[in-house]
């Protein structure tokens, strides 16, 4: 293989890096709703389909909607993943993107095996928790590599000085980092029998964190960094997304706390709870790229694009 310091845009290969990606927040929200509709073990012949190798109509009836649903989604996901790693490892001459291609694919492989782990076996809580974990950490992985292998990325203009990027860019990957150990925190408030108030005090004050920083990033950005309408754009958006999370997941601690039969899936707690764990993946999605984007399109004194390198 050729080796270059950045290879060309390949249109083709970012439509497929996005697809896959895309897919993998699906599963995310798919299993959300497994999970706020008591679900998780509504099948117990993983990796089969009520003891069927392949999903038949009978299949999807109950809990099995979102069981099942979820089954097949992870499946194809998974495929994809496999098929971006050989397609990245044959086509793509930077080493970087190489090992994330195949570190996605390890990680949904581990995912899927803890999955049926759950449903055979181990059914403690925080086995769930690691499932939940591993979901969030395989997101980031596909979206930094449709990212960089995106048109932004790989086509974009040279780095444009900034005073202060440095330092900003440090902020939002302390804010991603943030985020990452926010969703933590949250898939222990779904998943815990015991300690709840403990779990859900230790998440509202990392929300509170998160929403603190990103609002300081936000103001920074107007004022330091306004002639970059990339970066206002993005820090604006998640500045309106963490105050729409704070309301839905108030609403959901409510809507938990107000059933009649906990353990019994209430419609208007699935809504809310799904969307505060769809919500709360885009906005560590968002911080991702926006951390990305900036070390790619700003620098400060000397320092030019970085880990593209060949090798």
């Amino acid at each position: 293989m050729t080796e270059l310091a950045e290879p060309a845009y390949r249109p083709w290969l970012a439509r497929f890096t996005k697809t896959t990606a895309g897919m993998t927040f699906l599963l995310i929200v798919v299993g959300a709703l497994v999970t706020g509709n008591k679900a998780a073990l509504s099948d117990p012949t993983w990796p089969a389909f009520v003891g069927q190798p392949l999903p038949t109509a009978r299949t999807f009836v109950g809990g099995l909607i979102y069981e099942d649903s979820h089954r097949v989604l992870a499946g194809l996901t998974g495929l994809l993943t496999l098929i971006q790693a050989i397609i990245l490892q044959r086509v793509e001459p930077r080493r970087r993107v190489r090992t994330l291609g195949w570190a996605a694919f390890g990680t949904v492989v581990a995912q899927a095996l803890l999955g049926g782990l759950i449903i055979h076996s181990m059914r403690n809580p925080w086995v769930s928790v690691v499932h939940g974990i591993l979901a969030q950490s395989f997101l980031v992985l596909m979206t930094a590599i449709a990212f960089m292998e995106s048109r932004a990325w790989l086509a974009g203009h040279a780095p444009t000085f900034a005073a202060g990027a440095s330092g900003l860019a440090k902020q939002l990957r302390a804010a991603t980092i943030i985020a990452f150990l926010q969703l933590i925190l949250g898939a222990g408030v779904r998943h815990s029998q015991t300690g709840f108030v403990s779990h859900l005090t230790f998440h509202i004050a990392g929300g509170v964190i998160l929403a603190g920083l990103i609002l300081f990033l936000t103001i920074r950005a107007f004022g330091q960094f306004a002639e970059h309408r990339f970066l206002t754009r993005a820090l604006g958006s998640l500045s309106a997304a963490v105050v729409i999370q704070m309301l839905l997941g108030a609403a959901a601690v409510f809507a938990n706390r107000a059933r009649p039969e906990p353990e019994v899936a209430q419609l208007h707690h699935v809504v809310v709870s799904t969307g505060h764990v769809a919500l709360g993946a885009a906005i560590l999605v968002g911080l991702l790229l926006t951390a990305m984007a900036v070390r790619r399109r700003l620098h400060e004194g000397n320092q030019g694009r970085e880990g593209d390198k060949p090798s």
